[in-house]
């Protein structure tokens, strides 16, 4: 009888452990306490190391915005990105990610992106050119963008297509 009780026990503190991992956190920031290397873990990925604030007479960029850092992390069954950074609250940058899936062909390494008409997203044209005919090391499929009215935009890429569009979410 006891060695019975004490393999339920071990069975339910088993069970309890487990299901008392930390989970992946999913609420827009990324403390502390969620980086670092053992499951439900965000890890760095890279980050931008030079000064944001352009040098007198230098070239302005986006100024103070821009990436800080960009992190990691993996579930079973999903993979999270987070991006740490500073945006403009105007509409006037964004982040973009693009991304490479499994068993689709999109734009091949090395080509430009194919040019996305209107001005409704961050993929397509605007006054000084637009993001089509960039070229990237890895073959883009999908993008993501994101601005600082917290409008969310999507492009889907073929070999010599793209098609995008607002998501919605931002400011009205």
């Amino acid at each position: 009888m006891t060695k019975i009780s004490t393999l339920a026990l071990a069975t339910v503190l088993a069970t309890a452990t487990l299901s008392a991992q930390a989970q992946i956190t999913l609420d827009g920031v990324i403390t502390a306490a969620e980086i670092g290397t053992g499951g439900a873990k965000y890890q760095s990925l890279g980050a931008f190391s030079t000064s944001h604030t352009p040098a007198t007479g230098g070239p302005t960029g986006f100024g103070n915005a821009g990436l800080l850092r960009m992190y990691g992390a993996n579930s079973a069954t999903k993979f999270y990105i987070g991006i740490a950074g500073t945006i403009e609250t105007a509409s006037k940058n964004n982040f973009q990610l693009y991304l490479d899936l499994p068993n689709r062909s999109g734009v091949p390494v090395g080509t430009g992106l194919p040019s996305i008409a209107g001005t409704a997203t961050a993929f397509g044209t605007f006054a000084g050119g637009g993001i089509g005919g960039t070229k990237l090391d890895l073959e883009a499929d999908v993008a993501i963008a994101v601005n600082g009215q917290a409008d969310v935009m999507a492009a889907i890429y073929t070999a010599t297509t793209g098609v995008a569009k607002s998501l919605g979410g931002g400011a009205t």
